[in-house]
This record gives C-alpha cells, sequence and structure tokens, in this order.
C-alpha cells in the first residue's frame, strides 16, 4: 500500500504543478491583454509598443498581437486543438495588418520563446506568415 500511496501523491503532485503553471500563464495572458487593450485606448501610447505605424495601423497591430497572444495560449491550456491552428493563422495571414503585426513581432517572439510550445507555435506561424507573403505577391493587383 506504501507504493501506490506514494505513487498518487506524487501525481497529484504533478497535477498541482502543472495546474499553478498553467494558472501563472493565464494571469500573465490577462495582463498582456489588457496591456494592449489600455494602449489601444491611447493613441499616444501606441509609439511605445508600434513605433511608426499610424493610429489605423497600430490599433489594427495591436488586435492581431492579442488574436495570436490568446490563440497560443488556448493550445498551450489545451482548449484549442494544435491540429487546428495551423489553419487559423493561414486564415488570419491573410489580412495585410495582421501579416504586418507578424513582420514586427516574429523576431522578438523568437528570441523570447520560452519553450518548445512557444517555438512550434511560432513555426507555424511563420509559415502562414510565409505562404500569405508570397500568395499576395502573387495575387494580380485588379485594374481600376
Amino acid at each position: 500500500m506504501g507504493l501506490v500511496g506514494l505513487f498518487l501523491g506524487f501525481a497529484h503532485l504533478k497535477k498541482a504543478e502543472r495546474h499553478h503553471r498553467e494558472m501563472k500563464h493565464l494571469e500573465f495572458t490577462r495582463l498582456h491583454a489588457e496591456l494592449l487593450r489600455d494602449t489601444g485606448k491611447d493613441t499616444e501610447l501606441y509609439e511605445t509598443l508600434v513605433p511608426g505605424l499610424d493610429a489605423d495601423d497600430a490599433a489594427r497591430v495591436l488586435h492581431a498581437n492579442r488574436c495570436v497572444t490568446l490563440w497560443s495560449s488556448m493550445v498551450r491550456l489545451r482548449f484549442l486543438p494544435a491540429d487546428s491552428v495551423a489553419q487559423i493563422l493561414e486564415d488570419f495571414m491573410v489580412v495585410e495588418s495582421n501579416r504586418k503585426f507578424w513582420a514586427l513581432a516574429r523576431a522578438h517572439r523568437a528570441a523570447t520563446a520560452r519553450d518548445a510550445h512557444d517555438t512550434e507555435f511560432d513555426a507555424l506561424a511563420n509559415a502562414a506568415y510565409d505562404a500569405a507573403v508570397q500568395e499576395a505577391n502573387q495575387t494580380p493587383v485588379p485594374a481600376p
């Protein structure tokens, strides 16, 4: 009985540790979303996060940042199946302002990736971005 109790105690500790890590991640995601929301309310603050963009582009880029952060968190916490995120990112990258966000953010995200999840998510986003850029460059512009 002692070995079973030890095993159950270890399993409980492992589950509690994962729960604690997930809760910390959710809190940081919430703080990040609040920061972007608050920055989005004050056009003078845009320069702190997205220097050089006009107010409309900056607002779109900040929104794109919130979307990517949310999807990454949803996959990490198993609320969004990992195999569906590739299609979501492909659809997301069709929009020019979303590609602009990723062009601005991808180097920072690569440099700050903290684990395999971040690296894999960023690789999917990079693939979707590269495909969308290639498609956008090959799509003829309609005549006026």
